[in-house]
């Protein structure tokens, strides 16, 4: 056999017009920051003339190299030729395929200098390149998932004779589905709480507290469960996976953390962090302990990394959140003048005033506001700082103001 296959014209027009397409919004997108940059009117100019050339350039070349690209199939080799390379598969050392969005992958044993072969949906004649791959390549999607069904049947095996999840087959299996069912409810409840508090998080208390106790229920769950429902498992176990979960939890409580909370020093929050984490991690590995008879030191290994980083990071932000939302103390007022201002640049902006004295109980003068705030503040201005101490005697500001608007 010997034959060459090449891209379709369908393809060629959507791969190409995808691209345009992406390559504008990214364009539009870059220009509105940068527009809003404060830039004059001549470096916009500038800006859009570079991005617009960027976007037809990239556009023609992924157009041009779809265009020259071609598969060659030979009695001894899966041959790649593009724009710039050439990729040589000797049959025998073909790994497998796998299939990925719109694209076939073709992995090779020899990882050096190419791994892999990308064969788009788009080619002329794709049944017969997949029936090719289907009689002299292994089908690595077909392959995994017999791999994740073994590991399914062995977990479940496991299940249906261990005495602790029933007396007999059908009591293990009646089980099961039941306590499948509060998983489920567990499941929903979570992530529609993660994502209410996440983008809108209104009652804040009340969705605090519920951040805050549904991760405890889920231990609840695994130990009634008796360890059907576990922190750490595989994707393909037959285990309920509560980590997923209480991962969201965490994260919607990290994000909510970054946004809202201003707490004048997070070093007051470790100390109480580790020392709940130590205190609780006993009782978490009580309720846990099932995950930790395997017998690869690996799979312990992983199982207790992942129970000791969900201990902390739960207790950390349980105590950020809790010791703002939950205290009822009077506010103690501050006042003081701005000496300087700044903003620090990451994932996100924040804004501080420098301030001529340091808080009250604490070596910060830092002050961390909203950006409108920030705006309508200049270095001289007094501002008056609404404090209050905290649920655990951390000191977190409420509100900031300048001293005309605030008395």
């Amino acid at each position: 056999m010997n034959k060459t296959y090449r891209p379709s014209r369908k393809g060629l027009i959507i791969n190409t017009t995808i691209t345009g397409l992406v390559m504008l919004v990214i364009s539009v997108f870059l220009y509105f920051i940068l527009a809003n940059s404060g830039a004059s009117n001549h470096v916009n100019l500038i800006i859009v003339a570079i991005l617009a050339a960027t976007a037809f350039l990239y556009t023609a070349y992924v157009a041009i190299r779809f265009i020259y690209e071609k598969i060659i199939i030979t009695d001894e080799a899966l041959i790649y030729k593009g724009l710039f390379r050439e990729k040589i598969f000797e049959i025998e050392k073909i790994k497998g395929y796998k299939k990925i969005n719109y694209n076939v992958e073709v992995y090779s044993t020899v990882k050096y200098p190419w791994r892999t072969i990308k064969i788009s949906d788009f080619y002329n004649d794709i049944g017969e390149i997949r029936e090719w791959l289907w009689n002299h390549c292994q089908n690595l999607d077909l392959a995994e998932l017999e791999k994740e069904m073994e590991v399914y049947e062995d977990d479940m095996q496991e299940i249906l004779m261990d005495d602790n999840y029933g007396s007999n087959e059908k009591v293990v299996e009646e089980n099961y589905e039941r306590n499948r069912k509060y998983f489920n409810l567990f499941s929903y409840a979570s992530l529609g709480i993660a994502i209410w508090y996440f983008i809108y998080p209104f009652p804040y208390a009340f969705l605090t507290a519920m951040v805050i106790g549904l991760p405890i229920i889920g231990l609840i769950i695994i130990y009634t469960t008796k360890g059907m429902a576990r922190l750490y498992t595989g994707k393909s176990s037959a285990y309920f996976n509560m980590g997923v979960h209480l991962g969201m939890l965490i994260s919607a409580m990290l994000v909510r953390a970054l946004l809202d909370t201003n707490i004048l020093s997070y070093q007051k929050v470790w100390g109480p962090a580790i020392v709940s984490s130590i205190l609780l991690a006993p009782l978490v590995y009580f309720i846990t302990r099932k995950e930790f008879e395997v017998e690869k030191f690996s799979k312990r290994f992983i199982s207790f990394s992942f129970v000791v980083i969900v201990i902390f990071a739960y207790v950390f932000f349980t105590i950020v959140h809790a010791n703002e939302q939950f205290d009822t103390n009077d506010y103690k007022v501050f006042y003081t003048q701005v000496t300087d201002k700044k903003i620090t640049n990451g994932k996100y902006e924040t804004c501080y005033l420098i301030v001529n004295d340091r808080l009250p109980n604490t070596n910060v003068n830092e002050v961390k506001i909203w950006e409108e705030l920030y705006e309508n503040i200049e270095v001289g201005d007094s501002v008056t700082i609404y404090l209050k101490p905290g649920v655990f005697k951390i000191p977190w500001i409420r509100y900031v103001a300048k001293k005309s608007d605030g008395g």
